[in-house]
């Protein structure tokens, strides 16, 4: 696309804030209403999932069947500012913020708490696995430092610290506790990978070395296999690369690249059934079932904001505006999706009790907010639902909830990879040896322009079209997120 059509763009979202607060649908922080990264549960705490939008946290204590609004206020944080977030194996919720640490307290999601011990700089990124959580903290003009907790959030100790270090993203390995890694810039702004098997006390260099990208994120590590990760790459002029190491983090192989940011990636346990999407308008969700060597489209045209995969189910953000939904789920690897979440369902404060935290802070601005809520227009869809009834796997068994093996994980994983092959035909849509590309453009629906007083309406629509498919602001919402 030409520097004028992005400037057209780019002046089509502005015009398009100013109309939204002149009709009264003004969002906090100047911001649309968009639900954008989120985390779920594992093990006992499947049923909760949170998501952060640009008004807050939006979480759900039930697997989706209720949905339940947070202020940015009870979290602890402000502005035009999104926050990390993490789900440890008790329940609780941590959330990085712009000057520390927040968190709940096993599963109690009305009451928000700064531990003591927490640091009080910049976190940029927060992990857990079980009852561990690391997070990488930058302090403005001092030395980048890793802080880490055994007690789900309770206390924390400090623990490693490189100068000339800035952090982009830090992942526990599920598998492995102890083990630990992180990405950044490193002295002449060189991507680097990082390597604990301390839990974060201690960190060793691993590579730089990232097939020619110019900045390095994590995107998955294997639930049973500590060794082996996923990085994503930015490559120059604004294209992506998806990497994979199997050798804990020493070499990367790429498994594709795109001309378009990546903007969310996804894995079932073992790595051969994945899933990526890109920021490029014309491009739908990629999948692969033999490890990266292939890919193809899936059938639907959801854009996704972000990815996750558990237990069969692929999950997925988006923009409400132009899907029609702000979180759903699919069982057959992308093609169809279940709406789970619409933010006019949203419940308020009210559920919390009067002496909680976000029942203090959020309930003033609870009636403004829903009420902007409810003016989204959007596509209609199907009812609302989950996708927990059990998986059919091989043979007719139904896969267990319950934590299985490392044997039985690798078989798993083998049984989704082949019950997308079995279910899905690879589309000729040129993607060959892991590779694709992506064209820019615009694809928005809006409907045809109504007669009387309802043109306001629909150039509103428009213009939200517009702002959604901005590859300007997604490649800088991808950037900001790289893709936790």
């Amino acid at each position: 696309m030409t520097v004028v059509g992005q400037r057209s763009r780019l002046l089509s979202a502005f015009a398009f804030v100013a109309a939204l607060t002149s009709a009264g649908v003004s969002e906090a922080n100047g911001r649309y209403p968009l639900a954008q990264y989120f985390a779920l549960g594992e093990g006992a705490q499947r049923e909760r999932i949170a998501i952060v939008a640009t008004f807050g946290l939006l979480t759900s204590e039930d697997g989706g069947r209720t949905w339940d609004w947070t202020c940015e206020e009870a979290v602890g944080f402000s502005g035009q500012y999104d926050p990390t977030v993490t789900i440890t194996s008790d329940g609780t919720l941590a959330a990085g913020l712009p000057d520390g640490l927040s968190r709940t307290d096993r599963g109690n999601w009305c009451d928000w708490t700064r531990p003591a011990t927490a640091p009080a700089e910049p976190v940029v990124d927060v992990s857990s696995a079980g009852e561990t959580i690391v997070a990488s903290v930058t302090p403005p003009a001092a030395t980048q430092f890793v802080v880490r907790s055994l007690d789900h959030g309770a206390t924390w100790t400090r623990g490693w610290a490189r100068p000339e270090f800035y952090a982009h993203t830090i992942d526990v390995a599920p598998s492995r506790p102890a083990r630990v890694y992180t990405t950044g810039w490193v002295r002449g702004a060189r991507p680097a990978l990082f390597r604990s098997e301390d839990g974060a006390g201690t960190f060793v260099e691993m590579t730089r070395e990232f097939a020619g990208g110019y900045a390095a994120y994590i995107t998955w590590v294997d639930p049973m296999n500590a060794d082996s990760l996923l990085v994503r790459a930015d490559i120059e002029p604004e294209g992506a690369l998806l990497l994979r190491s199997d050798d804990g983090g020493s070499t990367f192989r790429t498994l594709f690249r795109g001309t378009s940011a990546l903007v969310g990636v996804a894995a079932a346990p073992g790595g051969r059934a994945l899933w990526a999407t890109t920021s490029a308008a014309s491009d739908r969700v990629r999948r692969s079932t033999d490890g990266g060597e292939n890919w193809s489209s899936v059938a639907s045209e959801l854009r996704p904001r972000s990815l996750r995969y558990r237990d069969g189910v692929l999950f997925a953000t988006a923009n409400e505006m132009t899907a029609g939904m702000s979180f759903a789920c699919s069982r057959d690897g992308g093609d169809s999706w279940t709406p789970m979440l619409l933010l006019s369902r949203l419940r308020g404060p009210e559920r919390c009790p009067p002496s909680s935290t976000v029942r203090a802070q959020c309930s003033a601005a609870w009636d403004a907010i829903r009420a902007q809520l409810a003016m989204i227009p959007r596509p209609p869809v199907g009812p609302l639902g989950t996708c927990e009834e059990p998986t059919v796997m091989d043979g007719g068994a139904m896969a267990s909830d319950a934590s299985s093996s490392d044997a039985e994980d690798r078989a798993q994983s083998g049984q989704d990879a082949r019950a997308l092959d079995a279910t899905t035909a690879d589309s000729a849509d040129g993607a060959t040896g892991g590779r694709f590309v992506a064209t820019g453009g615009c694809r928005c629906s809006v409907p045809a322009r109504p007669t009387g007083g309802g043109w306001r309406w629909w150039w509103l629509g428009l213009s939200v079209c517009v702002l959604a498919h901005s590859d300007a602001r997604r490649r800088f919402v991808a950037l900001g997120r790289g893709l936790r």
